[in-house]
């Protein structure tokens, strides 16, 4: 176990330190003469302290509070990941694919922010057909929360599921995974740990195994706002049935944390953030992993200023490309990468894309070695990417299908392209998943525009 030792430990769920608001940011709670500290993870315990040392820990936290009063994760009541936080898709071998999602027990307008973060993993089916989604029903379901799900199929069928765990973890939380067969059967089912004390993962298929990038541990203060930051990056590979292969440190006890992962023939890419000196931004990095062998590439700077959380990653099978897209300085920006590390196309001064937004793939068909790749952008529309193996294009942007621009929520979508030729977006919202279509024939608004010279504003990378 590699958590860095730390009094009070803030990961990802709730910024630097908690969730329980800016009046009262460490959680600090009168119980007698001791004192009931609240951490990071939304897990109490109570603990025998002076009262100095409580108030000299409060002035430091209400110093805190101010600094990070404008920023959505330093209260629970702004933070939208508080009531559901990350989605994924596997398929069922028919028109059915299957639909996990984090989400809290509160009620959409719940206003307790003392109410302990509390997701079950949910599962429902859409019907590619009818483009229709069933009813939810919880599929792992304990005390505390499990998020946020991260989903992948391998070859054979086979789906991992991955989440952060804060139940019976004795580091406030844990990564744990569960992997069942295309009928959601169990082969290796949840709670499967895949490291104490670790945070933040997302799991890739290739082939038949399976890649989790995870995060460990957590450094308190610095970056921006002074949310701090995780405390290293490391990925492990599975066989097709939850079996442990290879255990690799890509950034080891460094200020490096919220990895993603895509998966390819034979390698899977992980993208992570990371600070570096005093940055108030971090950088984005990637590596590639050989699935087979466990050996790493090297580490790669993908962006100098990447916007917090803002990229991800996904791999294209008819050009054999990875591609990376990501927000800095209000603009989007993509890079191809092929399966030696090497960025063999790119686009700046993109249109902004949104947090944790997944990236929705259709394959041209391996003659022309051609996919379009379909990504939220913050002005309310989807951006389709042409990509090709040395060529990347913004063909055009698409409004959903009703005319009115989308709210994207920063918590997580996937999207689905349905029998009709319509591509659905499945985006989490305080009230539950939300179906947005898009008419992939209709497109809008500019083509790609040159290079460093952005649609207004200073010139971006």
């Amino acid at each position: 176990m590699r958590t860095a030792p730390y009094i009070m430990r803030g990961h990802q769920r709730g910024g630097a330190l908690t969730h329980l608001g800016t009046r009262n940011p460490l959680g600090i709670l009168p119980a007698g003469d001791s004192f009931i500290v609240v951490n990071g993870a939304g897990l109490m315990r109570q603990v025998a302290v002076s009262l100095v040392a409580v108030t000299l820990l409060g002035l430091a936290a209400t110093a805190y509070a101010d600094k990070s009063a404008l920023d959505e994760r330093s209260t629970s009541l702004a933070d939208p990941r508080r009531f559901t936080h990350g989605i994924g898709a596997a398929h069922s071998g028919h028109q059915d694919v299957y639909i996990f999602y984090s989400r809290s027990s509160l009620a959409p307008d719940a206003e307790d922010s003392q109410v302990p973060w509390s997701h079950d993993v949910y599962v429902a089916v859409w019907n590619a057909a009818s483009g229709e989604l069933g009813s939810s029903r919880i599929f792992i379901g304990e005390p505390e929360a499990q998020e946020p799900v991260s989903v992948a199929q391998n070859a054979s069928g086979n789906i991992m599921l991955t989440l952060e765990d804060g139940w019976k973890a004795d580091h406030d939380v844990t990564q744990r995974y569960g992997v069942y067969d295309k009928h959601l059967e169990p082969v290796r089912p949840y709670p499967v740990e895949v490291e104490p004390g670790g945070h933040s993962g997302h799991v890739a298929a290739v082939g038949d195994s399976f890649v989790v990038a995870y995060s460990d541990g957590w450094v308190n203060f610095g970056g921006q706002d002074n949310l701090g930051s995780g405390n290293g990056v490391y990925a492990k590979v599975y066989d097709g049935s939850g079996v442990e292969l290879h255990q690799i440190d890509i950034v080891h006890a460094q200020r490096a944390w919220w990895p993603v992962v895509a998966g390819g023939k034979t390698h899977a890419m992980v993208a992570w953030q990371e600070l570096v000196g005093r940055r108030k931004l971090p950088q984005l990095k990637f590596a590639l992993i050989d699935a087979g062998s466990g050996e790493l590439g090297p580490a790669t700077l993908l962006h100098n200023a990447v916007q917090y959380y803002t990229y991800n990653v996904s791999w294209l099978k008819a050009p054999e490309r990875f591609l990376v897209v990501g927000t800095a300085d209000g603009h989007g920006f993509a890079r191809v990468i092929d399966s030696r590390g090497r960025i063999t196309a790119s686009l700046s001064c993109l249109p902004a894309t949104v947090r944790e937004a997944g990236i929705a793939v259709q394959d041209g068909g391996s003659i022309n070695a051609t996919a379009y790749a379909y990504i939220p952008a913050a002005n309310g529309r989807l951006m389709q990417l042409r990509v090709e193996p040395t060529s990347l294009t913004l063909s055009g942007l698409l409004a959903p299908s009703g005319g009115k621009l989308v709210s994207w929520h920063p918590v997580g979508g996937t999207g689905l392209f349905a029998s009709s030729g319509m591509l659905y977006w499945l985006s989490l919202t305080r009230g539950g998943v939300e179906q947005i279509r898009f008419d992939l024939a209709t497109k809008v608004g500019e083509t790609t525009p040159p290079l460093g010279r952005p649609l207004g504003g200073s010139a971006c990378q």
